[in-house]
């Protein structure tokens, strides 16, 4: 049979499927695909090429491909054709091809010839992507490792299965290698912490739910060379095993012994006191308050007892803080070796201490164990050289009778060391439940003394002091009122004690002498003959070192004449300091000012004494004027007293001033005693500036 001449041959049919399949594939290929002749010109190009450069086939199909390429990669193509058809074997290279929009794309091409058909086949596949995430990955590494580089973290990622560490980055941590922190770690940890870690890691590896927190431990560490170091070990999975628990685990490790020793400072400083190392307040009563707890849930009882130095500010006025301070850790050590071990002392501030008795089964052993702190401390204490003599006053309170919680039973301890204050120092006081609004009261009366030093309303009053044998004035001495605003005028007994314990008493003395001196002055001015003005020195002011300064800057200011001052003091504030007290003196009178011995009688009474201090005068007490009697006789017994008092004080080339002189029977002995000037109720009464000088002209001046 003759087949159609148009009919193609069956074999013809079947290499048409072929190509046809062939081009389709080309067609389909995500790869560049292409063919060229020898000198490299597209002669055809698949459909991946618009898609990837953005040319059409027909602008491709005749290009030379060298001009699609980035003018970097060009002659490197070129070579690689060139190689190709002398020997003919697959090429590699990657060049840059230009897109229609000018950007370069790389591409890896595989270069394949067939010599006899002249022409070359051409795949290439797109980099581009692949290598931007390549670069991107790099970078991050880059940086991961320049911040694990510089983190002051010790970082190490643990091989949980394996237990091991697979990655750290510091050369060493502690002295340790990475080889030594793989082995036994634990065995580097403090004992006392080893415990708490091991529970901790051993938590943390094998959980199988929590991979997303952050566990932290603090823990200690022993180095290599023998020190102590904190460990702070942040923790957190990495990556999981099948079953949920980790396989992997970051832990970051940063020593903070330097922040845990200023923490431990810090906590120090916040809760004892750095004089003498016992717990301050802060920390005194938050153990109060579970001391407090803890009884009650035994039904158990205990002792409050607040301890009160007493006059410690006349130490630290007359030798400095220093050795105040110096005082006040002696008293702890005194105290602590004294206390059970079962007791807490603690330093409240200033000169007052606390103390909790816990094993207090009895109000009469409380009471034996507080007279035993007192007797501890009246033992001398060596300061400088110096031998110091301290005394104390405490107060008591009991859980439950006398408060059921902290603060309660601390109000009530001070109230009773008021009292205790109050009545002389040096002893012991409990509480009772009228104390409370006395002490309210003092606590108030201070206040409005202090008010009262700020708007003026203290007032000087003036007594003259008499010549015995003329009759006439030889001066006056000031004693300061106060003007209360509801109570009226009130003598310095009323207020001088809470004065004296609302330490104002400095204030309030160098307000006299001031006003006392300018008063003088003024009077001066206006023509009034000139007379001795005698004003009392508190004993905390005199022990001052800036008394000289004082008395100076009072002198100055008012330009009273220094030859006219006396000023009092008493024989207990001579004794306290004597050295301190003979050089202030020596000053004093350098400065032409006179001084006397106030209340002489009242304290050590010894003329003996006396002779060591350059005074002046000497004032009788009027008690000892008192003890006379009050009517027409004298009584024998005070007057044979009297008169060895002014022989003795004459012997000594003082003059003698009798106090608190009230009746003609008083004043005829004391001028027969031979006792030179006198001052009481019987010649006036205190008066004020204004009312004084009629008073004075009636009497007569002594003349100077």
């Amino acid at each position: 049979m003759l087949e159609h001449p148009d009919q193609p041959a069956p074999t013809d049919q079947i290499a048409d499927d072929a190509v046809l399949r062939r081009m389709h594939f080309f067609s389909l290929a995500n790869e560049l695909l292409a063919i060229a002749d020898a000198s490299g010109r597209l002669r055809d190009v698949n459909h991946a090429w618009e898609q990837c450069l953005g040319w059409q086939r027909s602008v491709l199909v005749g290009s030379l491909l060298t001009d699609l390429l980035h003018v970097d990669d060009r002659a490197r193509v070129a070579d690689a054709f060139t190689r190709l058809l002398q020997v003919p074997e697959v090429a590699h290279v990657e060049a840059r091809c230009l897109t229609a929009t000018g950007e370069a794309r790389l591409i890896a091409w595989s270069l394949s010839c067939d010599p006899q058909a002249a022409v070359c086949y051409l795949v290439g596949r797109d980099l581009t992507a692949q290598r931007q995430v390549e670069r991107a990955l790099h970078e991050s590494e880059l940086r991961f490792h320049q911040l694990v580089d510089a983190s002051l973290d010790a970082i190490c990622v643990i091989d949980v299965r394996e237990e091991r560490i697979a990655f750290f980055n510091r050369d060493e941590f502690c002295g340790y290698h990475q080889a030594d922190l793989s082995r036994e770690v634990i065995n580097y940890v403090h004992s006392d912490d080893r415990i708490h870690v091991r529970d901790h890691y051993r938590k943390l590896f094998n959980n199988a739910s929590d991979h997303h927190s952050l566990h932290v431990i603090e823990y200690r560490l022993w180095r290599r060379d023998g020190g102590l170091e904190w460990v702070h070990s942040r923790s957190t999975v990495l990556s999981c095993e099948l079953d949920g628990k980790p396989r992997q685990v970051v832990t970051l490790l940063r020593l903070i012994t330097e922040r845990k020793h200023s923490q431990q400072l810090l906590d120090y400083q916040a809760h004892y006191d750095p004089v003498t190392g016992l717990p301050n307040r802060f920390a005194f009563t938050d153990r109060l308050e579970q001391q407090v707890v803890a009884a009650r849930s035994v039904a158990n009882s205990f002792a409050l007892c607040m301890i009160d130095l007493d006059h410690f500010s006349q130490i630290n006025d007359s030798l400095g803080h220093t050795a105040g301070d110096e005082v006040l850790a002696q008293v702890a050590d005194r105290l602590r070796q004294t206390l059970d071990p079962t007791d807490l002392l603690a330093r409240m501030g200033g000169d007052e201490f606390a103390v909790i008795l816990q094993e207090a089964p009895s109000a009469a052993q409380i009471a034996q164990t507080a007279l035993r702190l007192l007797a501890v401390l009246e033992e001398p204490i060596i300061i400088a050289g110096h031998e110091l003599f301290v005394s104390a006053s405490m107060g008591i309170s009991l859980y439950p009778s006398d408060g059921m919680d902290a603060t309660t039973l601390l109000k009530h301890a001070d109230n009773a060391l008021y009292r205790a204050k109050a009545t002389g120092r040096n002893g012991v006081s409990w509480f009772v439940p009228e104390l409370g609004r006395a002490t309210l009261a003092r606590l108030e009366l201070g206040n409005q003394l202090r008010r009262a030093i700020t708007q003026r309303q203290f007032e000087l009053h003036y007594q003259p002091q008499i010549c015995l044998m003329t009759g006439c004035v030889t001066g006056v001495e000031s004693l300061i009122r106060w003007r209360h605003p509801e109570r009226g005028l009130l003598p310095p007994g009323q207020f001088i004690p809470v004065a004296e314990e609302s330490y104002l008493m400095s204030r309030i003395s160098a307000w006299v002498l001031q006003e006392a001196c300018r008063q003088a002055a003024a009077w001066r001015l206006v023509g009034h003959p000139p007379l001795r003005l005698a004003v009392n020195i508190s004993a905390r002011q005199f022990e001052r070192d800036d008394v000289i300064q004082l008395v100076s800057a009072a002198l100055w200011q008012s330009g009273f004449d220094p030859s006219w001052l006396d000023l009092e003091i008493t024989e207990s504030v001579l004794m306290h300091d004597p050295e301190g007290s003979a050089r202030r003196i020596i000053q004093l009178r350098a400065m032409g000012v006179r001084i006397a011995i106030d209340d002489f009688g009242t304290g050590y009474s010894s003329l003996a004494y006396l002779q060591r201090f350059p005074v002046d005068t000497l004032k009788i007490d009027r008690s000892f004027v008192a003890a006379l009697g009050n009517g027409p006789e004298v009584d024998p017994g005070p007057s044979a007293l009297l008169q060895a008092i002014v022989a003795l004080a004459h012997s000594l080339h003082l003059t003698v001033v009798a106090e608190g002189v009230e009746t003609p029977a008083q004043h005829a002995l004391l001028r027969e005693l031979g006792c030179d000037e006198a001052q009481g109720y019987l010649f006036a009464y205190p008066l004020t500036a204004e009312e004084l000088w009629p008073v004075i002209h009636e009497l007569g001046v002594c003349p100077g």
